[in-house]
């Protein structure tokens, strides 16, 4: 009998635990700091990896394209778009432009709040 009660209040102690955390997660849904889905967005980050040490940014997708800048390895890129095989990037500074999609190491992606 005495393992029943026991039983009982482990349930009720369940219970009870289970519908704080409900109300904690209601609480933090309907918080003025809550961001809706629709207002996130993703963004691909990549990092440069040449064997050269730097890569060329190019103006167009083409090796015979100009060259914008040139970007030492380990630096941080946003991927804007892929074509065919060159990824469109912009940097931290709004510099943009092309680069080969094999100098490129594609770690993450990044979520931000729409402006």
């Amino acid at each position: 009998m005495e393992s029943w009660k026991s039983f009982g209040i482990f349930l009720s102690g369940l219970a009870a635990t289970i519908t704080a955390v409900t109300v904690i997660i209601s609480h933090l849904n309907e918080s003025p700091y809550s961001i809706a889905a629709d207002n996130l967005s993703t963004q691909q980050i990549a990092i440069v990896k040449d064997p050269d040490g730097w890569v060329n940014v190019r103006e167009a997708p083409s090796i015979s394209s100009p060259i914008n800048f040139k970007l030492a390895n380990n630096h941080k890129v946003y991927i804007i778009d892929k074509l065919n095989n060159w990824y469109k990037i912009k940097t931290i500074d709004d510099q943009a432009g092309y680069i080969y999609y094999d100098r490129l190491n594609i770690l993450y992606y990044e979520h931000y709040i729409k402006k």
